[in-house]
């Protein structure tokens, strides 16, 4: 606590002896610190006052310690106050409170809210927005939702990306009449080489390796489909 106490005033003179830059790397060590609400507490009455409190990485950092801490609602009422400061406002950081809420029990929806609210601002999603936004669906097993994230996804280019199909199909196979959805996403999901099958989660035995390029055609009927099935029957 001492030490904690010593680096605090640090930070508070340091504004006036050393450059901005310098100050938000001592920001960022000093939130390495916070191991309790009470001391995230303190640490935000002390960027106030020495006026990082909008410094868009500094607040993305002090919400993915927030959401460490289970207590990203606290973040969120301290960055969007009555009146925020929107300028601070940035990809990374609106993908730090979709993803600790689409990881948080019965906050799905608050997931949802924080990316149509990114929407809103002209904030544009990137390829690490979708695989959370996508489990938010999933987990609130809202199909159309889903279907519109979709089009999201193609409309912004990422559709080709690993990763947010791999989530996409998931979201289809956690909603009852999303499985052929799912079904055909996954036959039109781009060849790949069978060393990425484990981040697909696929059998490599079933695959023919003899050809270094594959089609995944052939798992149509893989477990996770017949599963997804019987699940919603």
């Amino acid at each position: 606590m001492r030490h904690s106490a010593k680096l605090l005033r640090f930070l508070h003179s340091s504004i006036f002896t050393t450059s901005e830059r310098a100050v938000e790397q001592n920001c960022l060590s000093l939130l390495q610190l916070c191991n309790s609400l009470p001391k995230l507490t303190q640490f935000h009455a002390q960027l106030v006052k020495v006026g990082l409190h909008a410094n868009p990485l500094v607040l993305t950092k002090f919400t993915s310690v927030s959401s460490h801490l289970k207590a990203v609602h606290y973040a969120s009422s301290v960055i969007f106050s009555p009146e925020p400061t929107s300028q601070c406002y940035d990809t990374f950081l609106f993908n730090t409170f979709i993803k600790a809420y689409a990881e948080t029990e019965n906050s799905k929806h608050t997931a949802i809210h924080y990316y149509t609210f990114m929407l809103s601002y002209g904030i544009r999603p990137n390829k690490y927005t979708y695989p959370f936004v996508l489990k938010a669906c999933a987990g609130i097993v809202d199909l159309r939702l889903g279907q519109a994230v979709h089009g999201s996804v193609v409309r912004l280019g990422f559709s080709y990306d690993t990763h947010v199909l791999n989530t996409m199909v998931h979201m289809y196979c956690s909603c009852k009449n999303g499985i052929d959805f799912g079904e055909k996403l996954f036959d039109e999901m781009p060849k790949c080489n069978p060393a990425k099958i484990p981040q697909l989660g696929l059998n490599k035995s079933k695959v023919n390796t003899i050809n270094p390029e594959f089609s995944l055609r052939p798992f149509r009927h893989s477990t996770v489909f017949v599963t997804a099935r019987n699940f919603h029957t």
